[in-house]
Formats: structure tokens, C-alpha cells, sequence
């Protein structure tokens, strides 16, 4: 009997680990510029609040309710700031391409489907050219790619009839959004 497959197997990490390096390649990676020069100075202000105090940017942070540079600026408090960005970077790439693969399985109960899903999910989305390669659309850490790949999860697991699961990871990423 041919069994429709609904899970993923070991057999699959090497894909993904092999997408998931495509992407980051794809997209790239790069610290302190675009979003960054906005969230960084709003994390060392939260890491030192003496730091750039009467800053109307800083000052209009505090009405901002994303709980992502707060966790983001404790972590960089114990570890070096821009390996660990480079690594949430990482984990939110794979972490989405985890995501894609597993949606599209549980949806189309393929194992081709979830694999053409992955490539999709890999393709450049500007007209022909890599104007917004792959996954992100900014080749920056931003609290948008951890909401996307939770958002990724959620979806996941709604399919996969795990509703409290997919509604936790809704909040977690309306929290950090």
C-alpha cells in the first residue's frame, strides 16, 4: 500500500539544510545598516537608558510595543551583538524554510509538493532579477523575519490541527511585531 507521507523524516534535513544555505546565500546578510540603525540605538538604550536621552526617536520607542529588541537587547547584554543577530538571522531562515516544507506536506500530502513548495519559497520575487531574493526581503535581522517564521509555524500547525500550539505562536508573533 503507498502511504501519502504527512511527516517529516531525517531523510529530508540535508534539503533543507542545503535550502536554507541557498537562501542565506540568496538574500545575504549584513549588520548595522537599514532597520538596524533605528533598533540599534533602541536596544543600547534599553541596555543603558543614560544613553541618548532628549532623543525624540528614543523617546518615541517607548510607545513602540515589540517586545523583540527587548529580548534582543538582554541577549546582547551576555553575548556579543553581531554574532548573535547573525545567528537569529540563521535560525529564522531555517527556521522558515522548516516551515514552508512542513505546511506544504501537511497541505498536499506530497513529499514532491513540499520540495517544489521550498524552491517556490526560494525564488527571487522581483521580475527577473534578485530584487527581493528568497525569503526576506532585507538581508538584515528584523523583528519582521521572526514574526514571518512564527507566523510559518502557526500556520503549520493550524494545518496539522494543533490549535493551541498555532494560536500560541500567533500571539508570540503579534508580541513581537
Amino acid at each position: 500500500m503507498n502511504e501519502q507521507p504527512t511527516r517529516m523524516q531525517w531523510k529530508d534535513a540535508p534539503a533543507l539544510l542545503a535550502a536554507s544555505a541557498l537562501a542565506l546565500i540568496l538574500g545575504g546578510y549584513c549588520f548595522g545598516r537599514e532597520d538596524h540603525s533605528t533598533y540599534l540605538p533602541m536596544m543600547w538604550h534599553i541596555q543603558d537608558p543614560t544613553l541618548f536621552q532628549g532623543d525624540l526617536l528614543i523617546e518615541s520607542a517607548k510607545h513602540m510595543h515589540m517586545y523583540f529588541w527587548h529580548v534582543m537587547a538582554w541577549l546582547t547584554m551576555a553575548l556579543p551583538t553581531e554574532p548573535t543577530f547573525f545567528v537569529v538571522h540563521v535560525l529564522t531562515v531555517v527556521g522558515t524554510c522548516i516551515a514552508a516544507f512542513g505546511t506544504s506536506l501537511t497541505l498536499f500530502r506530497s513529499r514532491a509538493a513540499a520540495y517544489l513548495g521550498l524552491v517556490l519559497l526560494l525564488m527571487p520575487k522581483g521580475l527577473f532579477g534578485l530584487v527581493e531574493a528568497g525569503i526576506n526581503s532585507q538581508p538584515v535581522l528584523t523583528q519582521t523575519n521572526v514574526a514571518v517564521c512564527l507566523l510559518s509555524f502557526a500556520i503549520w500547525a493550524f494545518l496539522a490541527n494543533r490549535y493551541i500550539v498555532a494560536f500560541l505562536l500567533v500571539g508570540v508573533a503579534f508580541n513581537i511585531q
